[in-house]
């Protein structure tokens, strides 16, 4: 009789948590339904806010289920909030979304090539979302945090080599590389730490970083401005707030560390590639071989 009892009541909840997911999934469509009339628009939002913020741990995955289920034939506000609600979901719930997070950068990497430039532009703001909320959580690495977020935007932008925005994309790509690259350097490590604790800034910090990632602004000035401020943003944090002359030496360390990472790299490319591409014969434009 126990056994039976214990039987019924496991179906009864396994029942009773279909019945939630099947409810939340129905708010979910029908608050997105509402997006894609301008009248009703706001109110859909609204709600689609307010159904993210509240959320309980088990219906994490069916509402992630909702949002990443849009495609091209949607409109662009739908993709567009889909996209933002992600970041939403960073902020309000980091600590629930972690088994989640692949597929959230998968799809805004799928997202990354939207006709749309609304839907590109949330793109970017979201994947700094999710850089600056998951790399000031505790329960995985910043580094693998911040790789999980990288490496699958730089394997969606592999394709993009033979386009103008190639050389930024290649020094990023490899600056990157070097500085999570295993080292014994104290300086290294610093300057890894720094990178991960840079894009939890936020703001235009955050926004910039993550538009260079996405291949959004292939602008080698804002590559170079982001890299070394970087570097300084290392520094200052470094001989706060007591400098001694181990943390200066360590901080001119770092400064000509990240010199001799990314200038190397921009030479290898080609100063004129980058900086002046239009001045290049298109015969001579292909990336350089590492």
């Amino acid at each position: 009789m126990k056994a039976n009892s214990q039987m019924k009541g496991r179906g009864a909840s396994r029942v009773n948590v279909q019945q939630v997911s099947f409810e939340l999934k129905h708010k979910v469509i029908l608050a997105l339904n509402k997006l894609a009339d301008r009248d009703t628009y706001q109110i859909g939002v609204e709600e689609l806010d307010k159904l993210a913020e509240c959320l309980t741990s088990e219906k994490i995955a069916p509402f992630v289920s909702c949002i990443l289920d849009t495609d091209s034939e949607q409109k662009s506000a739908v993709r567009k909030e889909c996209v933002r609600l992600m970041g939403t979901l960073a902020k309000f719930h980091q600590a629930l979304i972690g088994p989640h997070v692949n597929k959230m950068v998968a799809s805004i990497v799928k997202r990354l090539k939207d006709s749309d430039s609304v839907v590109r532009d949330a793109c970017v703001e979201t994947m700094g979302v999710l850089a600056s909320k998951l790399s000031n959580h505790g329960d995985e690495s910043d580094d693998g945090v911040f790789v999980a977020l990288v490496r699958p935007v730089f394997e969606a932008l592999g394709e993009q080599n033979k386009q103008p925005v190639a050389s930024t994309i290649n020094t990023l790509a490899n600056s990157v590389y070097q500085v999570f690259s295993a080292s014994s350097d104290e300086a290294r490590e610093i300057m890894r730490q720094a990178s991960v604790d840079y894009l939890g800034l936020g703001g235009i910090y955050t926004s910039g970083a993550m538009a260079l990632l996405s291949g959004l602004n292939p602008r080698p000035s804002s590559l170079i401005f982001h890299f070394l401020a970087m570097a300084v943003f290392g520094v200052g944090r470094l001989l706060l707030p007591f400098p001694s002359p181990k943390r200066l030496w360590i901080g001119a360390k770092l400064i000509w560390g990240a010199s001799e990472i990314l200038f190397p790299i921009i030479k290898a490319e080609g100063v004129r590639q980058m900086f002046f591409p239009a001045t290049v014969p298109a015969l001579y434009r292909a990336p350089p071989v590492y």
